[in-house]
């Protein structure tokens, strides 16, 4: 019960930091090249996913050894996931672009105020390799966000019961027609923690 009631307590912290942070994501568009290019690649929309849930803030870092069954098997673990929605937009951010654009690789940075718990170490060159044609968004789903393995990471210095706000920072590389790298970056905030998905 003690147990409970101080998660419940941090979860209320950690909510209300997401909205002091900005609702739980930001994003922008890449800016690398647009004039001489004539594509913007444009992220708008980003969320964030974990325990088999497509669409939740909340992270599970700590694996339950027991689900307190009759099968004696560990709680279900995943790698976290987020799904991203494009758009191929000229410079101007109101016409459409005369160029499609490879959406190639992405890398992902990790970052955190609170000083108590662990760096992480960025993941980079994640592909992707999706085409987004001109005037027509591309929705793409279950992109590693933190993998078991970071989990497993943050596990070795931190505290999953302090339930600590992590910003995921991602930057997509991509390619248009024409041979001319093109960039965005967005990002969004999760709270790590010790949740029973039992």
């Amino acid at each position: 019960m003690k147990r409970a009631i101080c998660a419940i307590i941090a979860l209320t912290a950690a909510a209300l930091t997401l909205m002091l942070l900005g609702c739980a994501k930001d994003s922008g568009p890449g800016r690398d090249n647009q004039y001489d290019t004539g594509s913007l690649l444009q992220v708008t929309s980003l969320t964030s996913g974990d325990g088999g849930a497509s669409s939740t803030w909340t992270i599970d870092v700590f694996q339950q050894p027991w689900c307190g069954d009759s099968t004696g098997d560990p709680e279900d673990f995943y790698d976290a996931t987020f799904n991203v929605t494009f758009e191929n937009l000229a410079p101007d951010h109101l016409s459409i672009s005369q160029t499609g654009i490879l959406v190639e690789s992405y890398s992902i940075a990790y970052s955190t105020i609170e000083p108590t718990q662990p760096a992480l170490k960025p993941k980079t060159n994640i592909a992707i390799n999706q085409y987004l044609e001109p005037g027509t968004p591309l929705n793409v789903n279950g992109l590693l966000l933190m993998t078991i393995a970071t989990k497993f990471e943050f596990m070795a210095f931190g505290n999953p019961f302090a339930f600590p706000v992590y910003k995921c920072t991602i930057t997509f590389h991509g390619e248009n027609d024409y041979g001319y790298e093109v960039t965005a970056t967005a990002s969004v905030f999760v709270v790590l923690g010790a949740y029973d998905n039992c």
